[in-house]
């Protein structure tokens, strides 16, 4: 089991009883190296995302980055761990709130596209976008699907526009009548044309599963395998894609 440093396990503790968490980081990132490795900075990383505390995760985050660690090694790593993240907060990360300028970098935009039996193939002029801030909060999207006459032939989800971490706790395309017409099984099966991520993990919680992602580049996408009888549903009356995932970028 990884355990930390004399030196930060100390700090660490007394920061705790003294619930100075904050000063505590603050520390250790303005010594040059903190008394803090490798091992020290991914168990602080952890220990951040299950506070919760966000902000003080991407210092670690950006800690091990300095140490020479990818951007997708931490993504993987992170995506890994999404167990930890059923503690933070749950409400959508773009509910209406002002969005701070800090929050500028973590904000993100989901894109479902759709490709028809005539209008074939995907274009930036069939698509429902949704923003969102990948802050490790709970988030709710769904995406308007109209009634099609001459029928859809396919769709594809791009979680994201940047590299991070995803755990998706839900991807469902529902009816007109909230009836579940396709719900992702959490295996890679159900998905073709995947570019862009890599799947991390698959963990239980709760009632349900997790699939942790890796977004290795800034176009993360997937189409869904969905049978003629779901598209032939969603083309005669409509419906909606609904997805519930935690992003950290």
């Amino acid at each position: 089991m990884i355990t930390l440093s004399g030196s930060a396990s100390a700090a660490l503790e007394n920061a705790r009883k003294k619930s100075q968490y904050e000063e505590f980081v603050r520390f250790l990132c303005s010594w040059p190296d903190g008394g803090v490795d490798f091992a020290d900075a991914r168990l602080l990383l952890l220990d951040a995302l299950s506070i919760p505390d966000v902000e003080v995760a991407r210092r670690w985050a950006k800690r091990l980055i300095h140490m020479g660690q990818t951007r997708r090694d931490v993504a993987r790593f992170i995506a890994s761990q999404s167990v930890e993240w059923k503690h933070l907060e749950d409400r959508s990360a773009c509910d209406g709130e002002d969005v701070s300028d800090d929050d500028l970098y973590s904000m993100c935009e989901a894109t479902l596209y759709w490709s028809g039996r005539i209008h074939c193939g995907f274009s930036e002029e069939r698509t429902v976008k949704e923003r969102y801030l990948a802050n490790g909060r709970l988030v709710y999207l769904q995406f308007d699907i109209e009634a099609l006459l001459s029928g859809y032939s396919a769709f594809r989800l791009d979680i994201s526009n940047q590299q991070g971490a995803y755990a998706i706790e839900k991807l469902w395309l529902v009816g007109n009548k909230d009836e579940i017409l396709w719900r992702w099984s959490d295996e890679e099966s159900d998905l073709e044309g995947v570019a862009d991520i890599q799947f991390v993990c698959s963990q239980e919680v709760g009632s349900g599963r997790i699939v942790g992602l890796s977004a290795t580049g800034h176009d993360p996408q997937f189409r869904m395998r969905i049978d003629e009888g779901t598209l032939a549903r969603l083309s005669e009356a409509g419906g909606y894609c609904k997805v519930v995932f935690r992003a950290i970028v």
